[in-house]
Formats: structure tokens, sequence, C-alpha cells
């Protein structure tokens, strides 16, 4: 009995601790999940205070979300390779957990990573890689994300067939779609139309897009669709509102250090200028994209060569964490062991205490029973001895009775003596 008690006792309170602590990591990740797109720089370093939790509590599942996070971060950043490096650690643990939709979500990704390394073909590969697990996961709204990601793979492979079977599937679910969900069908379908030069459709399409992502604060988006919209106007002989378009979409990307994005626009404010025939400003923007790639280049192989230092720093120094990792778990575990040493004594305590009181209450009811006993004993005593007085006073009150009878009564031979007279 006390086994069971103190067993179910430390598993509850490692229950209640666990849960704690998971619900900790996981408040964590989605305040960094909410604020991705309005600050991707603070979502960033909540990813990585969630790591932390994470690898402190052995939970596997926020740690592969706080993985991909970082990821996806790196990779707005253009940091390619330390993207892809975190991106296969979180797909990694989302394969041990045998979470299709996670590891759906990490192929999207990766298609993203190939698209920018160039790789387009691999990319679509990828991306239906993708649509397979999301499927298995029966995880619809992950379905339409990579139906989204499969048009701008089609589009650039000028696969038009393709890209309108997709968004054909996309637009018979209009309305499951989310508000992000329609912001990219608006955009892509506005890159469909482009491409095919069909450009006041596309312009309907792109400010649609630019509508819902000034409403949810989409700060990359809204600096693509801007770019996409300014093109669009070029394209239309619009150059007064393209140059407000592609400046803005310029301003955006500097606010927020978004390099990519700002090559982009730099791209199609050279074609604008080089259209108005300001080869001045086409040139001074030239310059200052190439020196943004350079600069890009540059820190890639800067982040290459800083990655493989710490690679070596972190075998270097491995052995000192470890040692120190497990110093940290055995304290960890001697204060575990001591707490759960007292609650086993607290219990056994409680336990002790319980029998002591039940066994004085025992003791106190055989005494008052016994008390009992022997008031009864006295009473069938001194009944008896009333009975045998009474008993003493009957036998002694019928032989006085038979006396006194004795007395009156003639005696037989008197009786006899008169008998004989009368015959």
């Amino acid at each position: 009995m006390i086994r069971v008690v103190i067993s179910l006792s430390l598993i509850v309170c490692s229950l209640f601790v666990l849960a704690q602590n998971e619900r900790a990591c996981s408040s964590i990740l989605n305040t960094a999940d909410s604020i991705y797109f309005s600050n991707p720089d603070s979502a960033y370093t909540l990813a990585n205070s969630a790591e932390n939790c994470a690898k402190e509590n052995s939970d596997l599942l926020s740690l592969a979300k706080a993985k991909s996070l970082q990821g996806r971060h790196l990779l707005l950043k253009s940091e390619l390779e330390e993207s892809n490096i975190k991106l296969n650690e979180s797909f990694a643990l989302y394969k041990d957990l045998n979470d299709y939709s996670g590891m759906a979500y990490i192929l999207k990704l990766k298609a993203i990573v190939q698209k920018r390394f160039g790789n387009v073909a691999e990319s679509i590969v990828m991306n239906n890689k993708a649509l397979e697990h999301y499927k298995k996961a029966n995880y619809f709204e992950g379905e339409i994300n990579i139906l989204l990601n499969l048009i701008l793979d089609y589009i650039e492979t000028n696969n038009f067939k393709k890209a309108e079977e997709a968004i054909r599937q996309i637009e018979s679910h209009k309305n499951f779609l989310t508000e992000i969900d329609n912001y990219f069908l608006h955009q892509n379908k506005g890159l469909f139309f482009l491409k095919q030069n069909k450009i006041k459709k596309a312009i309907s399409e792109f400010e649609e897009s630019l509508t819902i992502a000034e409403k949810n604060k989409m700060i990359d988006s809204k600096i693509t669709i801007l770019k996409e919209l300014g093109k669009a106007y070029r394209l239309n002989k619009n150059y007064i509102k393209s140059k407000e378009l592609l400046r803005k979409s310029e301003s955006l990307a500097l606010e927020n250090n978004l390099e990519n994005e700002l090559i982009d626009a730099y791209g199609e404010l050279i074609l604008l200028y080089n259209e108005l025939n300001d080869y001045k400003e086409a040139f001074h923007l030239l310059s200052a994209q190439n020196h943004l790639k350079d600069k890009l280049l540059n820190l890639e192989k800067f982040n290459r060569i800083s990655f493989l230092e710490k690679k070596l720093a972190i075998t270097e120094k491995q052995k000192e964490i470890e040692t120190e990792r497990l110093k940290t778990e055995n304290a960890k575990a001697q204060t575990q062991k001591l707490i759960y040493v007292l609650i086993i004594i607290g219990i056994i305590l409680i336990f002790t205490f319980y029998l002591f009181i039940r066994m004085i209450s025992f003791k106190n009811k055989i005494a008052v029973q016994n008390q009992k006993l022997e008031e009864q004993n006295s009473l069938v005593q001194l009944q008896k001895n009333i009975l045998e007085v009474k008993q003493k006073e009957i036998i002694d009150s019928i032989q006085y009775a038979k006396r006194i009878q004795e007395s009156l009564l003639p005696t037989n031979k008197y009786i006899e003596k008169q008998l004989q007279k009368i015959r």
C-alpha cells in the first residue's frame, strides 16, 4: 500500500513539472510565430529562447519547431547554408516523431532554399514531396500552401498549364482560405497573368494582395507586391505610378534590412530608369545593386567561414561542455533524488502517524469495552447475590410455615388412635 501511494505521488509530481515546462516552451514558440511577419528579428530571438527551453526539458516537438523558425528567419536573411542546416535538423526531429505535417513544412522551406540557389527543378521536387506529406497528415491548409508555391515554380518554368491547374485546385476551396492564403493566391495569379502579358488582370490581382498585406502587417510580402505592382505599371507605360511603387518597395526593404528584396527593387528601378533614359540614375542604382550583391556574396562566404570556425571551436569545447552538462545533470538528479526522498519520508511519517492514531483509538475502544464488561459482570454478580438472598428467605419462610403447620395439626399416632376408637 505504501509503495503504491509513493509511486503515484512521484508520478503526479513529475507529470506536473513536465507539463508546466512544455507549456512554457509552447508559449514562447506561439509568440515567435505570431510576430514573425511584423517583427522577424524578435521572432528569431524568441526562437532561440524556445530552443534552449526545449533542450532543457527534452521536448523534441518544441525543439523541432524552434529550429524550423530559426531556419525560416535565416532564409529570410539569405543565410542559405545555415538555414539549410537548421531545416535538416528540424526535419530529422519531425521524422523521429513521425510528424508528417512538420516534415512537409520543412520540405516547403527547403524548396525555397533550392529556389534561392537557382535550382527550380529541385524546388518543384521538394514541393511535391511536401504535398504528399500534407496529404498523409490530412492537413488541408498545408496542401493549399504548397500549391501556391508550385504555381510560382510552374510560372518560372513557363509551365502555364500546370500553374493554371494548381490555381483552379485552390479556387475550388476558396471559402476555406485564410487571408494569408488569399494574399498569395492573388499574388501568384498576378504573376501568372503578368508572365502572359495580361497586365490589367495582373494589376488587379496585385492590388488585392497589397490590401491584404497592409491589413495584416506582412512587411516582406508588402515589399514584394509593391515591386511587382511597380513592374506591372512599368510594362503598362505608367512610369509615374511605377516609380512611386518601386521607391516605396525600396524604402521598406531598407527600413527592415531585407537585402534580397532590396536587390529585386533595385533591379526593377534600373529597368524603369533605362526606359526613362535616365541612365545616370540607372547606373547609380546598378552600382548600389552590385555593391549589395557583393556584400551578400561576401557575407555568405563570411558566414560559411564563421560556421566552420564555430564548428571547430565547438569541437574543442565539447568535452568541457559535456563535463559541465554532466555535472549540472548530476546536481539536478541529486536535487530531484533529495526531493523524492523527502516526499517518501513525509509519506511514511504521515502513514506512521495515521497508524499511531488508529492504534490509540483501538486501545481506547478496548478499554471502554472492558470497562463495560466489568460493569456487566458486577451487575450479574449483584443480581446473583440478590437471588440467593431471596431464595434463602423463601426457603426459611417455607420451613417456618411447615413448623407452624406441624404444631397445629395432630400427629399420625393421634389420628390412628382415634380411628381405632371409632371402629
